[in-house]
């Protein structure tokens, strides 16, 4: 979890930021009223979106380290494997082990069940892989999906993903 803690952290901060996958220019969320956007600009900021400006609009604090996808009909981040691990890494050394490299944190994230229960892709030998393969029209992103949920209230969504996913299966 001290991955996953770091890239709270760090986004929380506004030293890093997480675009739409629609549009990597602007925040994650948009409202279509009012309350709407009262509403998401709290979940903007802590996917490090900072109010500039004399009009409010929203910047994007420091460097991307991920995409906010829908996976399962739930809001999750898809973080870059290397740039959002490096990020964390800088910001919060003391939170990542020393020596520990981007592909064994990634591991423990999912092994510890803090990443979303899809099917990661494989590699040679059929080896599961860090990285979850999500496609966007005919672009394919590769990285590590983290529900907002987990990210956020530390809460668990799992049982509810786990349980789509079979039925998708079945």
């Amino acid at each position: 979890m001290s991955l996953v803690r770091a890239l709270k952290n760090l986004l929380q901060s506004g030293r890093a930021h997480v675009v739409a996958v629609e549009d990597p220019s602007r925040a994650p969320f948009l409202g279509s009223d009012e309350q709407e956007v009262a509403r998401q600009a709290l979940t903007n900021n802590q996917l490090g979106w900072i109010a500039g400006g004399s009009d409010g609009s929203l910047r994007p604090g420091g460097e991307s380290v991920g995409f906010l996808v829908k996976i399962m009909d739930h809001d999750a981040v898809l973080f870059s494997r290397e740039t959002a691990f490096n990020a964390a890494r800088r910001a919060y050394p003391d939170l990542i082990p020393p020596g520990q490299g981007a592909a064994s944190a990634w591991m423990a994230v999912w092994d510890e069940g803090h990443a979303m229960p899809v099917r990661r892709e494989k590699g040679r030998g059929g080896r599961e892989l860090a990285t979850y393969r999500y496609r966007f029209g005919n672009i394919d992103l590769r990285g590590i999906p983290v529900s907002l949920d987990t990210l956020f209230s530390g809460g668990r969504i799992h049982a509810e993903l786990e349980d789509d996913e079979q039925d998708l299966a079945a």
